[in-house]
């Protein structure tokens, strides 16, 4: 039989100084929830192929002072992921060519796939929506139908958009839909003939790509920057606040939980970190058998 031990617990971060929430906002489910950054999917999978990051909030200006573009980040142990953050614009008949307005100054800027590129358009009177992110803006079928209408505001820092027909990447920091192309095209590799050659663990990561990272471990250094007008938000991964105790008669063993997703809530000071551990067992008659989730 194959098994897993699921806990997530809310941390709050003070003066670079992590501890155990009081309150617990992200609970465990089986099923998919509406959360206040999007649909979080059901915690029922026995293992993801990397860890998953999100980083729900938005973009502050330093000293919140007007600018037109800066660059939001974070830095996990080793890992390292930085978008890039404009100002409101529209692209504009420049001779003969579509070229994007001078950026609006702003101050905060939300970090929602609604401000990154994707969307939908008409296409033969249907409505076609943006694979990755039906949500987003700047995709556009014509050049006719992008005149005078927006772009992205936040953009993978090396796929910024330049003409109107460009199709970057969606630049995603929160959940990614189990269809979207991104997340499907990077856990299930296809060969040359158009046949699947696998489903990797990959494809119960709920972050988008170059959001998950290879491992998370306890200690590890956290760097969040372009999220807080008074500078970067510098702490350390929690240790584990709990742990498995398995039993098989007189067979106890104790196992440590390993980190698969952590989510920052920098506007609420706070994060989310989801354990998991998985296991297998033969099933024996009559055999005692229990497992039990303690204080670490």
């Amino acid at each position: 039989m194959a098994a897993a031990v699921v806990a997530r617990i809310t941390f709050e971060i003070r003066d670079q100084t992590v501890s155990v929430a009081a309150e617990q906002s992200w609970p465990v489910s089986s099923d998919a929830s509406e959360t206040p950054y999007g649909v979080m999917e059901g915690d029922q999978v026995l293992r993801r192929g990397g860890v998953d990051l999100f980083l729900f909030g938005s973009a502050v200006s330093p000293a919140r002072r007007p600018t037109t573009r800066m660059e939001v980040g974070l830095d996990v142990g080793r890992f390292s992921r930085r978008v890039i953050v404009t100002g409101d614009r529209v692209w504009r008949r420049a001779g003969s060519k579509l070229a994007p307005s001078a950026p609006v100054p702003f101050t905060t800027m939300p970090l929602a796939l609604k401000r990154a590129f994707g969307g939908e358009i008409a296409w033969d009177g249907l409505a076609v929506k943006h694979p990755d992110n039906p949500d987003g803006i700047g995709f556009y079928s014509t050049e006719e139908d992008a005149v005078g209408k927006p772009l992205p505001n936040v953009e993978e820092a090396d796929m910024p958009v330049q003409a109107w027909s460009d199709r970057p990447l969606s630049a995603g920091l929160t959940f990614c839909s189990i269809q979207s192309h991104a997340r499907l095209s990077n856990a299930i590799p296809i060969d040359a003939e158009g046949r699947v050659q696998a489903i990797t663990p990959l494809f119960f990561n709920a972050a988008f790509p170059r959001m998950i990272a290879p491992s998370v471990l306890a200690g590890d250094a956290v760097r969040l920057w372009g999220v807080a007008a008074d500078g970067a938000m510098t702490f350390a991964i929690p240790s584990a606040p709990a742990r498995v105790r398995l039993r098989f008669d007189d067979l106890v063993k104790e196992h440590a939980l390993k980190i698969e997703q952590v989510g920052f809530e920098v506007e609420k000071s706070r994060l989310f970190v989801s354990y998991r551990f998985g296991f297998r067992y033969a099933v024996v008659t009559g055999q005692l058998r229990s497992c039990e989730l303690l204080p670490a």
